[in-house]
């Protein structure tokens, strides 16, 4: 999420220039560990989360509604239709980037019980 700076800022105990390019990486800021306990675990009913998935202030996504709205239809209707939902086999592989981080596949056993 690139930015340009309008004012000098210390960053790291270094001054940064107005219109100086800066990122930031909102995948790194939720995992934390000054703002979250246990930053790389994932926990559905963390409180507080403070994530910054949607942004924040005038940057506040629109869709964020939404998303939650299909986040959750999605999350009940796969754990009332898979019942015994586990991992598969031997872990995760994870995909390392820049600015993702995720499973490259995500390996899942399941008994299925009709709609």
């Amino acid at each position: 999420m690139p930015r340009r700076l309008r004012q000098p800022v210390a960053l790291r105990g270094r001054m940064t220039a107005p219109g100086q390019g800066v990122g930031r990486l909102c995948g790194a800021a939720n995992r934390d560990a000054a703002q979250f306990a246990d930053p790389d675990s994932f926990d559905i009913a963390r409180q507080p989360n403070r994530h910054l998935v949607f942004a924040h202030g005038p940057h506040f996504c629109l869709g964020a509604a939404l998303a939650r709205a299909e986040a959750q239809v999605a999350v009940l209707t796969l754990a009332r239709r898979c019942e015994d939902l586990r991992l598969a086999g031997g872990g995760v592989e994870w995909l390392e980037g820049f600015s993702f981080r995720g499973p490259v596949s995500l390996p899942v056993t399941f008994r299925a019980t009709p709609a």
